[in-house]
């Protein structure tokens, strides 16, 4: 019916042309707009570049010859700009004057590069046309008729003016394709492939009676989709509704699609969205990935579950054949080819046939021609296409001032009339915050901020040797010193110190913008560490907005003035002098932070609330459009406040997505920037160093949304380990194309919310470990971040088990915050929980359980994955080599068992057993026993095998083959010896019992020899040495396994004690209600494991620690402090010789002192730490002051006098006592109390002179 519906439109335009042919037309009249842009050449030479590329190179050289200035047109179409006109209107590549500008160039043999190779044509035929007329062709080589078929819909124009110059563009170029024919290459088409052909071997195997549709099978989302016709006369790629659901794509997902579809029959379907899905096509190898903006279509009866339109083929380049039933597309490996099926088609045309409605429903595949320009929309090319140009959302320009019509800003087409209304009027309202040129350019106010520079002054200034420019670089800084000076920017400067060159740098538009060279000012410039904003954190909070407002400031350093005593610094040098900036220039090392300081300040009650502000990229979002004028006037409020002034060119307000710090954010989540996936699709194959770095780095930018970016980029990092001589082989080749076909359906990343439960999925490769964090929505998964990081050489040596450790860790730390805001369930099926906390783990694993336990971190089995983005995370790169055990095999099915060698040892000096235990993944657990009790070989080789049980119990093995050189042993478990001793019957019944716990089990005697490292531990255990190896266990048994202990008052005694909330939570996972607490006793948790029901204490350096409840640990301190061999040692020695014995509890320092001081014999019989060494003796006088004490008190109540202090002496003969005020402060104590003692001192010695002369005179 299709075919039907374009042959109708196609009669119907054939007939309105020949209408024109007799008069009707516009194109018949002799003073038409068409023929004022006929071309000055009968015969243009071809291009092998675009237009507006060979204009930057005729301006380098200096041989534009720009045409006059247009007069103002307000009708012109402001989305496209030109040039060379430097006008709007048109486009630069299609401009008709600059054509023949660079015709006439080319031939006077200036852009001679340019001209593609093969043109037999030359100037000659053109020689003798001088005027620039075109000479008329001959009236019998005209047709008698054009036949004109104009579609409507998105990708033929959002107005009727802009299709009409879409139309006058059309015929100018068939006009240049008919003067500029060439014979070329046969060998290869226009794009560089294979040329696409049909022969007789393509209809082989074809019904040719009736005219069948083209119905075909291709893969649309990752799902094989059948019944999908491909259909030249369409104007639009359609899906059914009922297939979208089929997908398992949300509804809310649908963007707005509010034009009509039409058929030729003039029956409208209103659409229910559109949406863009990958489309895969082709057979191997020949195979292509393109994006499609389908639109969803809900029609009762359709026999078909999408229809592909000429967009489809058009990205493809495909060539379709409706006599072979069969389309072939250009790929990379060659052409490619799609069969449609005669049967899917027939089928479909009966069910037409019988369903009455069926004419009805299928006449709907053409968009309404009529569409209003207040309904744009915005149909997205295929990446991959290098004559693609991706589309900005659709705004409209508004005038803030009629008195100046040309001063106008951006705002979003598709707000509501209301919202839009009110945008409008607020930004009318706040116009004055636009700037349009420096000079209306106030900045901000130096109190507010000014940059300081904080040069070291240990560093010489440095004036740097003054570089010479061409004229036309020289004339380009003396137009932009003259813009600086009129605007305020810089000033004259004399004499300064630090001098700089300046420095040119090409813009896209190809104006010089002038920089300065800064280096060695820099230098001297210490760092400011003022922290940025993580760029993660604001992409997801700006995410899942529905309105969003992106604003550039105006220069914006430019607006931040520097700090006075800096100014000259920043001096550069010109041919017109010296200049120094007064305001903060480009390229200063910490100009960033300032910025950053600075919008910080001003927006600080607005940051993640309404507004996200990174350095000068500022963001105002909304929730709800009805919400975004506030929002708006909030932000405005704080720019008038501030004096900034923004860029009307580069803001835009009230669009529902953008581009935000490399991020495509919108309602529904984030999206990588479709500009690096362009730049990524248009980089050809790396051939030396820098081209495979560059290509890396493109990468790494995107790295959030490449699932396992290490593992498929891979090649790359080896051949840059090569050096210089890189060779790119085939599996970089294979990888480079890998990735462009994956960025092409890249994965749209989902906003979490706040204090949601988030999900973590592990992978680990041989030379990588990948996660990625994914949200459960509506009860599909949706991935949140990929992260993947490469092996260094000594994690390659790690077990598989420490490898998905290393993920997780890996994870933690590049996620932080999203483990610290969120829950975060681990889906995997290696035991991670029971490695991080089991005694025999490294200190490596040890020291990350420490680093994990500070988030809230659960461990749960991998069960039935939810989104095909996980789906295809999982799968990928799934090695059975290298995975862990538990994640290759089905449940229940094992491949590997545990393996389990055991040895006894008895002797002189002692008895012990030694212990290994291999693991599915091939780790090793290995322990050695003491046994503190007598012990023969065979019950020594016994103690070796239950304890060797217990271990792989604990461990979860639930199959095991052991291995032991004790034939008595070994034959009596598989009942070919019989136990005869009681002692022996007991330990084999004992066994039997913890050998029935596991599914499957063999035991098997192997000779010694075959034994030899169970032996060795048995030995050492056995040994009397105190020394162990660090990655050795040593286990003491106190007594013999067979002897039942009685446990009476045991759990009552410690049912509330220290030691039940942490097994409680490493046993059964409880926790206490409250967050705080439950986040304490985790973190303490990584340092404890339960082995046999009993809690022990893990140590860096020293053996398990049992753990001990308050009533047992007075018991053991006792025991050790006044047992048979105590020694009675003090709380301190006690402590620590109650942890060498293998104990622990958390008061363990505190009761060990309280112990030894409370014990009676010490106290009676232990030396006096408070007596004297020596008998206290008196101190003798020979004679009155001949020996004074002096001493100084305070600080005492103030006296009158302001005196604190005071020093006292007295006499040891006499006990005569002197004290003086000190009034001065203690630093100055010394100098008065000296002062003190001579007056003291003088004043006994008179008296004693007084009582000399006395005693002298009563003598007489």
């Amino acid at each position: 019916m299709m075919e039907i519906a374009g042959d109708y439109a196609l009669a119907e335009e054939e007939e309105k042309d020949e209408k024109g042919q007799k008069g009707y037309s516009r194109e018949s009249r002799g003073n038409t707009r068409a023929n004022k842009f006929r071309g000055r050449y009968n015969h243009y030479t071809p291009l092998n570049g675009d237009q507006e590329e060979i204009l930057s190179v005729v301006e380098d050289k200096g041989l534009a010859k720009y045409p006059r200035q247009q007069s103002a047109n307000a009708r012109r179409d402001t989305t496209k700009y030109c040039r060379f006109h430097k006008d709007h209107g048109h486009e630069t590549s299609k401009c008709f004057q600059l054509r023949d500008h660079i015709e006439s160039l080319i031939r006077d043999g200036h852009l001679k590069d340019f001209a593609l190779k093969g043109d037999k044509h030359g100037s000659r035929q053109d020689s003798r046309q001088g005027n620039g007329q075109e000479r008329k062709s001959p009236r019998r080589n005209s047709p008698n008729a054009a036949i004109n078929t104009i579609f409507g819909g998105p990708h033929t124009g959002r107005s009727n003016r802009e299709r009409m110059s879409e139309v006058r563009e059309v015929m100018y170029e068939g006009r240049s394709m008919e003067v500029n024919s060439v014979q070329r290459n046969p060998k290869k088409g226009r794009e560089g492939h294979d040329p696409i052909t049909f022969t007789a071997e393509d209809s082989d195997g074809i019904d040719a009676k009736p005219n069948d549709a083209i119905v075909v099978g291709v893969q649309i989302a990752h799902r094989d989709v059948l019944r999908v016709m491909i259909d030249n006369g369409s104007s639009a790629d359609i899906l059914s509704a009922r297939v979208y659901d089929e997908l398992r794509l949300d509804r809310k997902d649908l963007e707005p699609f509010h034009v009509p579809l039409k058929g030729f029959g003039g029956a409208e379907v209103r659409s229910l969205g559109t949406v863009k899905l990958p489309v895969r096509f082709g057979t191997a190898p020949c195979r292509r990935t393109i994006l499609l903006d389908f639109v969803v279509v809900d029609i009762h009866n359709w026999p078909y579950n999408a229809l592909l339109g000429r967009p489809f083929l058009n990205k493809a380049r495909a060539v379709t054949s409706t006599h072979a039933l069969k389309i072939k597309f250009p790929t990379e490996f060659g052409v490619g080819e799609l069969k449609g099926s005669q049967e899917m088609a027939r089928r479909a045309n009966l069910s037409i046939f019988k369903d009455k409605t069926g004419m009805e429903t299928l006449n709907i595949f053409e968009v309404d021609t009529e569409m209003q320009e207040d309904n744009p929309e915005n149909f997205e090319l295929d990446p991959r296409d290098k004559t693609s140009r991706e589309k900005e959302e659709p705004t409209e320009s508004i005038i803030l001032d009629e008195a100046e019509p040309d001063k106008t800003v951006k705002i979003g087409a598709r707000l509501t009339e209301q919202v839009k209304k009110d945008v409008t009027n607020l930004l009318k309202e706040y116009r004055g915050i636009f700037d349009w040129c420096h000079e209306d350019m106030p900045g901000i106010d130096r109190s507010t901020i000014s940059h300081n520079l904080a040069v070291n002054e240990k560093c010489k200034p440095v004036v740097q040797k003054r570089r010479s420019f061409n004229p036309e670089r020289s004339a380009a800084i003396k137009e932009e010193v003259s813009k600086l000076l009129a605007a305020g920017s810089i000033r004259e400067v004399k004499y300064p110190e630090w001098v700089a060159n300046v420095v040119l740098v090409k813009k896209k538009n190809n104006q010089w913008r002038m920089c300065v060279d800064f280096t060695d000012l820099n230098k001297a410039c210490p760092k400011d560490s003022f922290p940025l904003p993580r760029i993660d954190q604001l992409v997801d909070a700006t995410a899942g907005h529905e309105t969003l407002s992106f604003m550039d400031a105006y220069s914006g350093y430019n607006q931040i003035k520097m700090h006075r005593p800096d100014e000259e610094k920043t001096a550069f040098t010109t041919d017109q002098g010296l200049y120094c900036y007064t305001v903060m220039p480009f390229g200063l090392k910490n100009a960033g932070a300032t910025y950053q300081r600075l919008v910080n300040k001003m927006f600080a009650r607005q940051i993640g609330r309404n507004m996200e502000v990174y350095v000068d990229d500022m963001l105002t979002k909304s929730v709800t459009a009805d919400r975004h004028a506030d929002d708006l006037r909030e932000t405005f409020d704080v720019l008038v406040k501030y004096g900034m002034k923004l860029n009307p060119a580069k803001c835009v307000f009230g669009v529902p997505s953008g581009r935000f710090l490399g991020y495509q954010v919108n309602q529904r989540g984030i999206e990588v920037n479709p500009e690096k996936i362009q730049a990524l699709a248009r980089m050809v194959s790396p051939k030396t160093l820098k081209d495979v770095q560059k290509l890396t780095g493109c990468l790494a930018s995107l790295s959030r949304f490449i699932a396992k970016s290490t593992d498929r980029c891979l090649p790359f990092f080896k051949a840059l380990k090569k050096g210089k001589g890189i060779e790119w082989n085939e599996d970089c080749e294979k990888a480079f194309q890998a990735l462009k076909d994956y960025l092409g359906r890249a994965p749209l990343l989902s906003k979490p919310e706040t204090a949601e439960t988030l999900y973590m999925y592990l992978s680990v490769s041989e030379a990588a470990t990948s996660s990625v964090l994914v949200r459960q929505e509506d009860g599909i998964q949706k991935p949140v971040y990929y992260t993947s990081k490469a092996l260094l050489p000594a994690e390659t040596r790690y077990s598989p088990a420490e490898k998905m450790a290393l993920a997780l860790i890996t994870a933690a730390r590049k996620l932080r915050p999203y483990f610290q805001a969120h829950r975060i369930r681990v889906y995997t099926n290696c035991p991670l929980k029971l490695i991080l906390q089991k005694p025999e783990v490294s200190g490596r694993l040890t020291k990350w359980a420490i680093e994990l336990s500070e988030f809230d971190v659960e461990y749960l089995p991998r069960t039935a994955i939810k989104a095909q983005a996980v789906a295809d995370f999982v799968a990928e790169f799934t090695e059975p080599s290298i995975e862990v055990a538990r994640m290759m095999v089905e449940q229940n099915k094992k491949i590997f068992k545990w393996q389990l060698r055991v040895d006894g040892s008895s002797n002189t000096h002692g008895s012990g057993a030694g212990i290994v235990l291999t693991t599915p993944e091939g780790d090793s657990v290995e322990c050695a026993l003491r046994f503190d009790f007598k012990a023969t070989n065979n019950q020594a080789e016994y103690e070796a095998l239950i304890a060797g049980l217990k271990i792989s119990t604990i461990l979860g093995a639930d199959e095991v083959e052991i291995f032991s050189d004790s034939q008595v042993v070994v034959n009596q478990v598989l009942d070919e010896y019989q136990a005869r001793e009681e002692s022996m019957i007991t330990y084999l019944e004992l066994a039997r019992e913890l050998l029935e716990r596991f599914k499957e089990y063999r035991i098997v005697h192997v000779p010694r020899e075959e034994n030899e490292k169970a032996d060795a531990l048995a030995k050492l255990a056995s040994a009397t040495i105190n020394i162990w190896p660090n990655n050795i266990s040593m286990i003491r048994l106190l007594q013999p396994s067979i002897v039942k202990t009685k446990e009476v008052g045991a759990v009552f005694g410690e049912r509330d004690s220290w030691i039940t909330p942490i097994k409680e939570y490493l046993i059964n996972d409880i926790l206490p209600s409250d967050p705080l607490e439950a986040r304490r006793l985790k973190y303490r948790a990584t340092r404890y494991s339960v082995l046999n029901g009993e809690l022990y204490k893990r140590g860096y350096s020293r053996a398990l620690q049992r753990c001990v409840g308050p009533e047992e640990a007075e018991g053991i301190l006792r025991s050790i402090h006044s047992g048979n061999c105590g020694n009675h040692a003090g709380g301190a020695s006690l402590a620590h010789k109650t942890l060498r014995q293998g104990f622990y509890w958390p008061t363990l320092f505190a009761d060990s002192k309280r112990v030894a001081a409370r014990c009676e014999a010490c106290q009676k019989i232990a030396n006096n730490i408070r007596q004297p060494p020596e008998l206290l003796q008196s101190i003798t006088s020979p004679w009155p002051f001949a020996m004074w004490g002096i001493d100084l008190i305070g600080p005492m109540p103030t006296s009158c006098g302001g005196a604190k202090h005071a020093i006292v002496a007295v006499d040891y003969f006499t006990k005569w006592v002197e004290a003086e005020p000190l009034t001065m402060g203690p630093n100055l104590m010394a100098g008065n109390s000296g002062n003190c003692v001579i007056s003291m001192a003088s004043t006994t010695t008179t008296l004693l002179q007084h009582i000399h002369r006395r005693m002298a005179k009563l003598k007489q």
